[in-house]
């Protein structure tokens, strides 16, 4: 079919002279933003359940009488079991498989958790594709899932392997040498996205809050007493001290109390104490050297 031509004509005049699928088609030929799939895009292509993996997670009410208890599943196993607060609007939920209780602001960031919990206890040295978009990660060779190699920006950033034994990710930075293990490839993807950062700007004081926190107010009359959040899981409640000028915090994950001088660094403090407890570091797997595979 020519083009030129077809881009004078309207749907119509092309429908009548060459039928309607002819005239759908032209009509996909001319959208510069329409591409062919090819082999390429479905090499790099994820499967949507890794992609948005709450939907492979779903809820169901303990009655239909009763919106307030409900059970998340996961591949259709039950994960947890919930109950939602109307006085702080969270869903407060508790896991049936090690009885972690965890809070979210929204059921959908609930459904994303029980995802993630399920398979950490399931899967644990299965590698999760959903991280901070600026790290990837590769294997050696498509017949090694045991080698793997970090990038950040698409630069090379640590070398690792996947410990079946102790079901961890024993990760090498090529940068500086340091060595970290972490429970899941999303912990250690989000790793080396921060050591990247560290080498390449680190007389570059950030400007703004770690993005992964955030922090809202009791209620909209109440500017005193807030919560603290990382992604959307309540980590710390606070308090204005107009007094003495400072942010009082306390942790809903171990009850420790901390004070800061500002909300930025509340914020990043919440971002670290949650990483602290979720993906503790471990002591450095002397196997690995930064000029392994």
């Amino acid at each position: 079919m020519n083009e030129n031509k077809d881009n004078k004509r309207t749907f119509d005049e092309i429908a009548a002279q060459e039928g309607e699928e002819a005239a759908i088609q032209a009509g996909i030929d001319a959208d510069p933003d329409t591409f062919e799939l090819d082999a390429e895009w479905f090499r790099q292509a994820s499967p949507a359940r890794e992609v948005i993996p709450y939907i492979r997670a779903s809820y169901s009410w303990i009655s239909s009488d009763d919106r307030t208890n409900f059970r998340l599943f996961v591949d259709q196993m039950l994960v947890a079991e919930g109950e939602v607060s109307e006085k702080d609007k969270l869903f407060l939920v508790i896991s049936v498989l090690n009885e972690t209780t965890r809070s979210f602001r929204t059921m959908r960031a609930a459904k994303n958790w029980a995802v993630e919990h399920f398979d950490s206890i399931n899967s644990p040295a299965t590698p999760s594709r959903i991280s901070n978009p600026r790290a990837s990660y590769s294997w050696i060779s498509s017949d090694d899932r045991t080698n793997f190699r970090l990038f950040v920006d698409q630069t090379l950033v640590a070398k690792g392997q996947v410990s079946e034994k102790d079901k961890l990710f024993l990760v090498i930075s090529v940068l500086d040498g340091t060595q970290r293990s972490f429970r899941t490839m999303q912990a250690a993807k989000n790793w080396a996205v921060e050591r990247f950062d560290s080498i390449n700007s680190p007389a570059t004081p950030s400007r703004t809050s770690n993005p992964r926190a955030s922090y809202s107010w009791i209620s909209s009359d109440d500017r005193t007493n807030f919560w603290l959040f990382v992604g959307q899981t309540l980590v710390a409640k606070g308090e204005v001290s107009e007094k003495d000028e400072l942010f009082l915090v306390t942790s809903v994950l171990d009850g420790t109390p901390h004070s800061f001088r500002t909300m930025r660094a509340a914020k990043n403090w919440a971002v670290e104490h949650f990483d602290s407890i979720n993906f503790p570091a471990t002591p450095p797997q002397p196997a690995l050297s930064p000029n392994s595979p």
